[in-house]
């Protein structure tokens, strides 16, 4: 394993985009700034090898950032 591809969806998981990619296999934590308040986003990941390509996708995971 090579690293992961997290997606993001602002649609409450319908559809996904490629958000970020996380080039250390070695990884146990991300995060992002700069979130809008109030805002709901849901992700995915899946581990990928530059030889085989991602996995399957995990289970989706929500957030909702705080508001003031």
């Amino acid at each position: 394993m090579d690293g992961f591809n997290i997606y993001r969806s602002i649609d409450a998981g319908v559809s996904f985009e490629l958000h970020d990619t996380i080039n250390d296999s070695d990884a146990t934590h991300w995060y992002e700034l700069g979130l809008p308040e109030g805002a709901e986003f849901t992700y995915r990941m899946r581990a990928f090898t530059d030889g085989d390509g991602e996995s399957v996708a995990t289970n989706k995971m929500s957030a909702t950032t705080n508001l003031p």
